[in-house]
């Protein structure tokens, strides 16, 4: 009985401690300055200290979710979309287990393009 105790004990303390978060996360929305959706802009995470980058592009709702990020920072987070200003959103620090929300409302540009490109 002491052994099984022991085995249902050990077990416990080793699914809680596989459990514990040591990330953080973004989330937000990206529209346009009528409030409608950008499907598919484009977000960027970069933590300065390392150069890691996570990157993600919204969904139809204009939603996005970064999970995983390391904690601390600075990050530099950056916002785009084709045909709009990108922002910028700088020194960003992220807590253990924090979903922090950056929305971005993003301008349409004033600059013509001559041609796309898609490789």
């Amino acid at each position: 009985m002491r052994k099984l105790a022991f085995l249902f004990l050990s077990v416990f303390i080793s699914a809680a401690a596989m459990a514990q978060v040591t990330t953080s996360s973004i989330n937000g929305t990206v529209t346009d300055e009528q409030g409608q959706p950008l499907i598919g802009a484009t977000l960027k995470a970069v933590h300065l200290p390392t150069g890691t980058i996570y990157a993600i592009s919204t969904l139809k709702t204009g939603k996005y979710t970064l999970n995983g990020m390391r904690v601390g920072g600075p990050y530099e987070i950056e916002c785009s979309y084709i045909g709009y200003n990108s922002e910028k959103i700088t020194d960003v620090h992220l807590t253990v287990g924090e979903e922090a929300t950056f929305n971005f409302k993003l301008k349409e540009s004033t600059q013509t393009m001559d041609e796309v490109v898609v490789v």
